[in-house]
């Protein structure tokens, strides 16, 4: 018989994301939620109940749910349907989202929401989440994957069905009008019981569908499903509210979306860094001892990038043939490898299609993990026939064909996949994978050595990054190796590059070195350096992956640079 930690955490796992973080809110004193063991956001239903457990308040926590949440217990066991998605990989940095979407009474009665992300972000995972956020909440809801061969009368017909009302298959009138009438009669004969706080729409355009058909969903369906809908007292005196949210890949750069006058509420999502992967493993595999699911975690993201349907299925993997993390990744490795094979095959079909040459520049492209034209331009005529693109620009414009670039400062903008296809040409080609690597270094050094460029902290990272990626093929298998590799880095390498970084001053002044150092911290605080941090903290580990290595390399970054200052004549 389950004991009272594990009950509440089968009954933890009937909640939505939002509710759950709700309980903790209404059972804890505002003083209390400070003192978690990680911020209200982030943490799992494990670490809390654990926080709970060592308070001996367990008890009292089921008693408030059992008050304030008693649909929870009318079931002492778990359906089928209802256990695969609970034992399914919870990811768990897309709280901010939720929030914002799901309504208060307070808010706008008609809102727009617009998610847009790279291919892997967990998409169609928070559709899905906020699906049963609406459906507890006693909203009326439809959710619906839109495929490529789907037309706008198709779509319709897929909302409608999920409604549970019925339309024709023509489109006289317009499919939205169809619909929303169609909804009102519902309504009408729904009203007495009140059964409706709201309608929402979920639509999940992942699989890429004809741009197109998202103007018609923009401009056509939505505000004609409004248009009608709030011809009516429900809708207008606020009885109900509409609510219709969109997901795709990077939908916000379309001509589409940025032509709309539908107010969007435009959210895009935040990669997966180390920390939320992290969390995910602690979630996930909470009877494993934390020094077994740091070095999971740590793994994981060398192997898969951070790619979250890659790190599913490998999690997932673990939890079916449980062993020592440090086993598991050798004596498993061959079935981990299948797993990266098939998602970098579906990445590959994204890539703009050319030439040869152009083939091997995405290639290259991939070790990056910022480009500018400097670098666009160097590798178009080392490896394109001058023939094939115009300049530079032309370049460019072949790159953003596909929704893993953008014309940005950061060409590469799906970092997810652009981790997944470098951590297979490492596996595969190492020497290649070196190659490209050192070259990307030796092209950072020479763009830092031109005297006016823009962000130098990024590009001496950068520099630092390639050199870390350019060892990782071969020199990290051992602890011993990983001690030399360290010792020639903070010996010999971050010198040189802090050299480098100062060097773009003809006669560096005490206040252009302070200002420097400043500039680079500064940037190490930001988010995009987390894939950084970890490869300083994983290559240059010792036996267990923690944050001693980038601390390490904080401080010899400050006494560098100061003893530089102090170098410097007044």
């Amino acid at each position: 018989m389950p004991g009272q930690f594990e009950e509440l955490r089968a009954l933890l796992d009937k909640l939505a994301e939002k509710e759950f973080r709700d309980t903790i809110r209404g059972f804890l004193e505002a003083e209390d939620v400070t003192r978690l063991p990680s911020p209200l956001e982030e943490i799992d239903r494990g670490s809390f109940l654990g926080y709970l457990k060592q308070r001996r308040k367990l008890a009292q926590y089921r008693e408030y749910l059992k008050k304030y949440y008693p649909k929870i217990f009318s079931r002492s066991k778990i359906d089928k349907k209802e256990k695969n998605h609970v034992e399914r990989v919870p990811f768990t940095n897309r709280q901010d989202e939720i929030d914002a979407i799901t309504p208060t009474s307070s808010e706008a009665l008609a809102k727009y929401f617009l998610i847009h992300a790279p291919s892997g972000y967990g998409k169609t995972d928070l559709l899905k989440e906020l699906v049963k956020w609406f459906r507890k909440k006693k909203w009326h809801n439809a959710y619906i994957a839109v495929s490529g061969d789907m037309t706008l009368v198709s779509v319709t017909q897929g909302l409608a069905k999920k409604l549970e009302v019925k339309i024709g298959d023509d489109d006289t009138p317009s499919p939205g009008i169809k619909l929303s009438a169609a909804l009102i009669s519902h309504y009408r004969l729904q009203h007495k019981n009140k059964k409706y706080q709201g309608l929402v729409l979920l639509i999940d355009l992942d699989k890429a569908p004809a741009q197109d058909l998202l103007g018609k969903i923009l401009d056509e369906l939505i505000p004609d499903i409004y248009e009608n809908l709030f011809n009516t007292q429900l809708f207008k005196s606020g009885q109900m509210q509409f609510r219709v949210v969109i997901a795709g890949r990077s939908l916000a750069d379309t001509k589409e979306v940025k032509s709309t006058n539908l107010p969007l509420d435009i959210r895009a999502l935040s990669p997966f860094t180390y920390r939320v992967i992290k969390t995910t493993v602690d979630k996930y595999l909470s009877n494993h001892t934390s020094d077994e699911r740091l070095k999971l975690a740590a793994h994981t993201v060398f192997l898969t990038g951070g790619h979250p349907s890659c790190m599913a299925r490998l999690l997932e993997l673990f939890r079916d043939q449980p062993m020592p993390a440090d086993v598991f990744f050798e004596t498993k490795h061959e079935e981990i490898q299948q797993i990266i094979q098939a998602e970098t095959k579906h990445v590959e079909e994204g890539l703009p299609k050319g030439s040869d040459g152009l083939n091997t520049a995405l290639r290259v492209l991939m070790v990056y993990r910022h480009v500018n034209s400097f670098i666009l331009d160097i590798l178009r005529k080392r490896y394109i026939e001058e023939s094939e693109f115009r300049d530079t620009s032309d370049f460019e414009d072949k790159l953003t064909e596909s929704y893993i670039f953008t014309r940005n400062q950061y060409i590469l903008k799906d970092d997810v996949s652009r981790r997944l296809m470098t951590m297979y040409l490492r596996e595969y080609q190492p020497d290649t994978f070196v190659d490209y690597c050192r070259y990307a270094r030796e092209l950072c050094e020479e763009y830092l050595k031109v005297h006016d460029i823009q962000t130098p902290p990024l590009w001496i990272l950068e520099y630092l990054f390639q050199w870390l990626q350019e060892h990782s093929a071969k020199k990290i298998g051992t602890q011993e190796a990983r001690k030399s590799l360290r010792s020639e880095f903070f010996d010999n390498v971050l010198p040189y590059a802090m050299d480098l970084y100062l060097k773009r001053h003809s006669n560096l002044t005490k206040i252009q070195c302070k200002e420097d150092q400043k500039a680079l911290i500064s940037e190490l605080g930001q988010m995009r350096q987390w894939e950084f941090e970890f490869a300083v903290n994983y290559f240059l580990r010792s036996e267990s992956y923690d944050n001693s290595p980038y601390h390490d390399f904080e401080k010899r970054i400050t006494d560098l640079l100061d003893k530089r200052y102090m170098e410097i004549s007044a």
